[in-house]
């Protein structure tokens, strides 16, 4: 199963788009909900639409994931791929995190910065 991490708008439409092929959630990840590990059991790959990197809670919800042996998608779009390059503070956390991340996803080569 695929777990959808983004904001409710496009998270949303792209498990509506999956569901009548795949088995796909959408996800809304809590740092204090101490039961989510179990409510994501069956989730083998996390998917996140944006970048987890582009915050220190997105930071801490990747290496959370990573520590549960999830495989984890990235599908950077431009306003985070843009803070992750040109912010130091996100340029560090990228140095940190990229390579928890099995794949990064990006439509444009511009924004291939990892």
């Amino acid at each position: 199963m695929i777990g959808i991490i983004g904001n409710k708008f496009f998270g949303t439409r792209i498990v509506e788009n999956l569901e009548k092929k795949i088995k796909v959630v959408y996800l809304y990840p809590s740092l204090h909900d101490l039961k989510f590990k179990k409510k994501i059991e069956k989730v083998e790959i996390i998917h996140f639409i944006g970048s987890p990197i582009a915050s220190l809670h997105g930071v801490l919800t990747l290496i959370r994931f990573r520590m549960w042996g999830k495989k984890i998608i990235v599908h950077w779009i431009g306003g985070d791929a843009w803070q992750v390059s040109s912010k130091k503070k996100f340029k560090v956390y990228t140095k940190l995190c990229k390579k928890k991340i099995d794949l990064h996803l990006v439509d444009d080569e511009r924004l291939g910065i990892m």
